[in-house]
């Protein structure tokens, strides 16, 4: 690698301290966004909604930006390029071309009472602000240990998840310890002041240490807002359920965004499902899946929205590089946002797509299928889809597979 692209590629790990620096966050965001670990912020034109994301330290370019709230200026199609120089002209009103000969020059770099000086301040301030917030996050998380919130459900909790299809005593005991309902309880800000929250738990990581909640007031899910801040987070965003990672069984591995929509895989007859806690984080998942002793198919079942898309497309590209992985694009099908949209809508077709997924996964495991095999018959029931017949072309693929199997059984 040459100089230049070491520097190019040395700039582009600036863009979390580059958006703090020039305060791109909306009120009460700034909280939620750190330099070394990215988080949301705003496009410096329009104000929507962007994520910015440390996908892997292995990775050479490992910072890039998502288009959450369909920013035309950020994202894919977007009037900027995604990474520090598009972000630089935007902010500055000047082309790419000028961004990157302005930040690739020594002077840029180093001279003090530059961009770049004003952006190592902010690295230090953020440094120093982490140190504490990691303090109050901790009383939060072991305040939610103390009282069991990560370990039980009540009655309310159990309600809630029936509102959205998913019932508890369906799961198995190790699933329902990663799932509860926390009554209202008083935590910390990062100010020292207490604010109220109540909602589902989901436990997340190998070891169950860190923690998201979904929010609810009432008996109901607190609605999107202004703020999107539907969810707390508490700890590192690890996988939910990220065991089945390491399952032997041979079933495939069905990857989703959110912890419900797992829920809802595994309540359609899925046994593996693992959320990654948004569509550009992957990087705990990919981890596990290298330590992976034996093949899977893994399907893809991120939200149909350009995020979902986005973030589905990397991660395909990430799953293929790991051997003995199998990646597959899961057919949702029809107008469903998500997996739990889909078992809402129609739980005997979510039943039958996730039979069909298994039946695909099963074929390419025993030599049957090919990949390419797969690719054909999920884009056939795509079409189906598009054409209003997306159930009944699934019944007859999955009736085909299972013939398929009788007869190689029969004759072996």
């Amino acid at each position: 690698m040459d100089q230049q692209e070491e520097k190019k590629r040395a700039l582009k790990g600036t863009l979390g301290s580059f958006i703090a620096a020039n305060r791109l966050f909306g009120k009460g965001e700034e909280r939620y966004f750190s330099p070394e670990r990215g988080g949301t912020f705003r496009c410096p034109i329009c104000g929507r909604k962007l994520g910015l994301f440390v996908k892997s330290d292995g990775y050479s370019d490992p910072w890039g930006i998502n288009s959450f709230g369909h920013c035309p200026h950020f994202g894919h199609g977007g009037e900027y390029s995604s990474d520090i120089f598009g972000m630089y002209a935007a902010v500055y009103g000047i082309s790419e071309k000028d961004a990157f000969s302005r930040l690739m020059k020594e002077e840029e770099l180093t001279a003090p009472g530059t961009r770049r000086r004003q952006m190592q301040i902010a690295e230090r301030e953020r440094q120093e602000y982490g140190a504490a917030a990691n303090g109050f996050i901790r009383k939060n998380m072991e305040k939610l240990d103390s009282l069991g919130y990560g370990k039980r459900m009540l009655p309310e909790g159990k309600a809630l998840l029936e509102k959205r299809g998913i019932h508890i005593d369906s799961m198995s005991q190790r699933l329902r310890g990663l799932v509860s309902y926390m009554p209202e309880t008083e935590f910390l800000s990062k100010s020292g002041s207490a604010y109220k929250a109540e909602g589902i738990v989901f436990r997340l990581g190998q070891d169950g240490s860190s923690f998201q909640i979904r929010k609810t007031h009432g008996g109901s899910y607190v609605s999107k807002d202004g703020s999107d801040f539907r969810f707390i987070s508490m700890g590192p965003a690890d996988c939910f359920n990220a065991e089945c990672i390491a399952d032997a069984s041979g079933a495939p591995i069905f990857i989703t965004e959110g912890p419900f929509d797992a829920l809802s895989v595994i309540e359609a007859g899925g046994r593996n499902a693992v959320a990654v806690i948004g569509a550009g984080n992957h990087s705990r998942l990919i981890e596990a899946m290298r330590k992976r002793e034996r093949p899977a198919v893994a399907f893809i079942c991120f939200d149909p929205d350009e995020a979902g898309k986005n973030g589905a497309a990397k991660l395909y590209k990430e799953l293929m590089a790991i051997d003995g992985i199998t990646p597959l694009p899961f057919p949702l099908g029809g107008s469903c946002h998500d997996f739990n949209d889909l078992i809402m809508a129609d739980r005997n077709s979510a039943e039958e797509r996730i039979a069909l997924a298994s039946g695909i996964a099963s074929s390419i495991s025993a030599g049957y299928l090919s990949k390419r095999g797969a690719f054909r018959l999920i884009k056939a029931l795509r079409t189906a889809d598009a054409e209003g017949k997306g159930a009944e072309r699934c019944s007859e693929m999955l009736s085909w597979l299972r013939g398929e199997w009788r007869k190689r059984k029969k004759h072996a």
